[in-house]
């Protein structure tokens, strides 16, 4: 009868760290006599679409694709301009809001106008 052999037991490895996470050791603040630092600003507000592609694109830049290998740039670009492209098509019809408060109907509305301002007009 054969006798399994106990597998040596491995120490656990601690959870991936993202290349994008920020670094541990940060520089010390510079302190700087009252007066003479740049004036205070306002904060802006950030729109969340710039956001969303933001870390879309950092996203892909970080992961392999299905043969093992990083994005290039290219694809990275091929990902990522349909989403610029509709991000500027809310714009101009002043819609507000995340990606996520576009309906079906509005996305078909988005690809007609695109479509029609892209296309080759039927030749």
């Amino acid at each position: 009868m054969p006798t399994r052999t106990a597998t040596p037991h491995r120490p656990r490895r601690g959870p991936l760290r993202s290349p994008l996470a920020a670094a541990t050791q940060s520089p010390p603040p510079i302190c700087l006599p009252a007066g003479t630092g740049p004036a205070p600003s306002q904060p802006t507000a950030v729109n969340p679409r710039s956001l969303t592609l933001a870390e879309f694109g950092d996203y892909l830049r970080t992961i392999n694709n299905r043969d093992g290998r990083p994005y290039e740039d290219a694809t990275i670009n091929a990902y990522v301009f349909p989403a610029k492209a509709l991000d500027a098509w809310m714009t101009a019809n002043s819609l507000d809001g995340d990606f996520t408060t576009i309906d079906t109907a509005m996305l078909n509305r988005y690809f007609r106008e695109y479509y029609q301002a892209h296309g080759q007009g039927g030749t």
